[in-house]
């Protein structure tokens, strides 16, 4: 039996990066369901992916299948002929779904009794026509959050496609796709030139072929490589970087040759809350922040380069403009917003619809003020807790219809926002705590209110959106909830 290794590159225009792992899961999962199915062994599957391409290399895939003799079972042998010893319409329908004949017939002893039996040999296939089959099935089976078809192709993809690297051992297998047929030629790091061709003419030499024309395929390497230029970037430095795993995972998949820059941005832009300055740095831009070593935030930020490592110089000073562009807005948005107090954004709640038989946010605030105090009271709480607990009620929501909310730059903000807002208000600090924690848990093991006001009108939140909703009969229906009411009761658990 004779052995050979099996390499697919499908060569897309740019992927998102959260589209990528979904992808890359199908693969794999396709080729081991696929492989098994028809009966074919290999020795270990490797995984390659950037934002251009998704790619997979199976080891030692045998290059046929090997020839079987299937026995197949028939009727009884009372019932297979009559009383000439003619076959009768049972046994001549189970030999036409055999693809037998009569002479192929033989009597197999059962535990039901004795039956009509055949033997089939059927002729293994070869491998590369297999694959050359089950090459477009598979790219009909990835799915994508959003897809797009172009031209007047049928298939539906993420992005087009723009190649195929299919290779069996040193052969390319036949298969089409859009017009596009399979070949041996990838393509490059679009910065050396837009059309950067490279032959793939072995499937060993994939990873060392593209590595020449910038492009490290290997998601693993080009983490590696990241967090290794990430450490080394402050190797003598006062400062480091601000340790973000998920965006660690996105900025992988955004790049084909990674290199870590770091770069800076006015001092200026210190003033604004913390959050804001990384939420625009790491959100919207993709750039992790950087501290000193106390925990205190500087302006500076790194970002990972997909361009010419040679021309880094002016890919910083292009990215330095992008991110004061931003940070102007931003700047914008929160002295705009605090020229007046957090509380003379409450009359706008009106304007927002909470639910359609529930009103607006305005009034939604108002039933999270009698909640409030009416837990209150039954805590037997002082009048100086309670007050300070129906003033941060009463303030919670308003930040949701600030230019900085509003806008929706910074939706993920909520609370943080109205925090910073009522400290410039000159609210007392257990309000200002109160209205950034109403909010939590956020999510499984987030973290719960630490103030007794906050986790009063954080359970008077929750309760509103549970009965609210309830009391309109939208009750959640298998993964349907909108409103997260689940979440909400469990909240309210976690904090009782």
């Amino acid at each position: 039996m004779e052995f050979k290794e099996f390499l697919l590159e499908i060569g897309v225009e740019e992927i998102p990066a959260g589209y990528i792992f979904g992808a890359m899961k199908k693969i794999e999962d396709f080729f081991r369901s696929r492989l098994k199915e028809k009966k074919l062994s290999f020795d270990d599957i490797f995984l390659y992916s950037t934002p251009r391409r998704f790619a997979i290399k199976i080891s030692n895939l045998q290059s046929f299948q090997k020839d079987e003799i299937i026995e197949r079972v028939g009727p009884a042998k009372s019932v297979s002929f009559d009383e000439n010893g003619n076959l009768t319409k049972a046994a001549s329908g189970f030999l036409r779904g055999a693809k037998a004949t009569e002479n192929d017939i033989f009597f197999k002893q059962t535990p039901k009794g004795e039956k009509i039996a055949v033997k089939l040999e059927i002729k293994g296939e070869k491998t590369d026509a297999i694959l050359a089959s089950v090459i477009p099935e598979l790219l009909g089976k990835i799915s994508f959050p959003k897809a797009m078809k172009w031209s007047d192709k049928k298939l539906a993809f993420a992005r087009p496609i723009r190649w195929l690297v299919a290779i069996f051992g040193d052969k390319i297998v036949p298969v089409e796709i859009n017009d596009i047929k399979a070949g041996n030629d990838s393509f490059g790091n679009r910065f050396q030139k837009l059309s950067n061709k490279v032959q793939i003419n072995k499937t060993s030499d994939y990873e060392s072929s593209l590595k020449k024309v910038y492009v490290i395929p290997n998601r693993q390497e080009r983490k590696d490589l990241i967090q290794t230029q990430l450490k080394d970037i402050f190797k003598d430095s006062d400062d480091e970087l601000i340790e973000d795993k998920k965006l660690l995972e996105t900025v992988i998949d955004l790049v084909e040759y990674p290199t870590a820059v770091i770069a800076e941005y006015e001092k200026k832009y210190l003033e604004l809350p913390e959050k804001v300055i990384i939420s625009t740095l790491s959100e919207h831009q993709k750039y992790f922040a950087v501290q000193d070593k106390n925990g205190q935030l500087v302006n500076k930020f790194v970002f990972i380069s997909n361009g010419n490592p040679e021309f880094s110089d002016l890919i910083k000073a292009g990215n330095e403009k992008v991110i004061k562009a931003r940070l102007e807005d931003a700047e914008f948005y929160f002295y705009e917003d605090t020229k007046q107090s957090l509380e003379t954004y409450i009359p706008k709640l009106k304007d927002v619809t909470f639910q359609e038989k529930l009103g607006s946010l305005f009034d939604k605030t108002l039933r999270m003020e009698n909640i409030t105090d009416f837990l209150s009271d039954q805590l037997n709480l002082s009048e100086a807790l309670k007050r300070k607990a129906k003033r941060s009620a009463h303030l919670c929501k308003a930040d949701l219809v600030t230019l900085m909310l509003g806008e929706k730059e910074f939706t993920k903000l909520q609370g943080y926002i109205g925090k910073n807002y009522a400290l410039k208000s000159g609210e007392e600090k257990e309000v200002t705590e109160a209205i950034f924690e109403h909010y939590l848990p956020r999510r499984q093991n987030d973290f719960l209110p630490e103030t007794l006001s906050g986790s009063l009108v954080a359970i008077a939140d929750k309760l509103d959106t549970v009965c609210g909703i309830f009391g309109v009969n939208m009750i959640p229906t298998g993964s349907n909830d909108p409103f997260a009411l689940r979440r909400a009761a469990n909240g309210i658990v976690q904090i009782i």
